[in-house]
């Protein structure tokens, strides 16, 4: 009888030890190399134990916690960022992009040009005779007028494009991979929805803009592209206004 008793403990004492120890042991590790992994939305086993191996649940329970706070931290931390590098690259009255952001897009865009021989376009458009809403409506009314036209600029602009906010009633957009006839094409759909449109402010007002389109060309640098497309705007002022010119 004793030796019986004694073959059944060598026989169950084993397969208690792997129920009650080894295979919590190899959850708690499991669940370890989980948590090392960057996974979070896993359940702690055996948290509710008493015993030792209740204590190591307990202490990877912590651990959970501690990664998530420090992931929720971290994605903080990095909405924060883009955040701020958004702002840093906006004008902040419009919303568009400012002129800094927009030259560095020229030099890369230059460089790609340079390199895979592509094209690229430049627009420069102005509000015509913006100082006498300023001076007739104050320059709430003119902010307002800047950012409605702003606004209609972005909703115009196609995937890619980078419309900025250049100075004062100035504006510019970088057309990459795009003829200076598809850009004029582009201006002049702007041209027209402008010309159609009524902006409220104080009285119903209608503005208009003169556009002046170029095409990057390699024997200029970004500042003589520029400077054409200044000059076909100039020229469409002494025309008139409220048309587009393609230099």
């Amino acid at each position: 009888m004793a030796l019986i008793s004694g073959i059944l403990i060598i026989i169950l004492i084993p397969a208690y030890l792997r129920k009650r120890l080894l295979h919590p042991l190899d959850t708690v590790i499991s669940t370890l190399e989980e948590l090392s992994a960057g996974k979070t939305d896993i359940d702690i086993a055996y948290v509710q134990r008493d015993d030792e191996i209740g204590k190591l649940a307990q202490g990877v329970e912590l651990l959970k916690k501690s990664f998530i706070k420090e992931q929720t931290l971290s994605r903080k931390l990095q909405d924060v960022i883009v955040k701020l590098e958004d702002l840093s690259i906006r004008d902040p009255l419009t919303g568009l992009y400012n002129r800094r952001y927009v030259m560095e897009r020229l030099t890369e865009l230059v460089a790609k040009y340079n390199k895979d021989m592509t094209i690229l376009s430049i627009i420069i458009c102005d509000i015509d005779y913006f100082k006498k809403v300023n001076d007739t409506y104050g320059h709430v009314c003119g902010d307002h007028v800047l950012k409605s036209i702003a606004s209609l600029i972005s909703g115009s602009c196609r995937k890619g494009d980078i419309p900025s906010r250049w100075g004062g009633e100035e504006f510019l957009i970088v057309l990459p991979d795009t003829d200076k006839y598809e850009a004029g094409t582009l201006a002049e759909r702007i041209r027209v929805k402008l010309e159609n449109e009524v902006l409220k402010c104080h009285d119903e007002l209608n503005v208009t803009m003169t556009f002046g389109v170029s095409e990057y060309v390699e024997a200029l640098d970004i500042q003589g592209s520029i400077h054409q497309a200044d000059m076909a705007l100039l020229q469409g002022k002494q025309q008139g206004r409220n048309r587009v010119t393609i230099h």
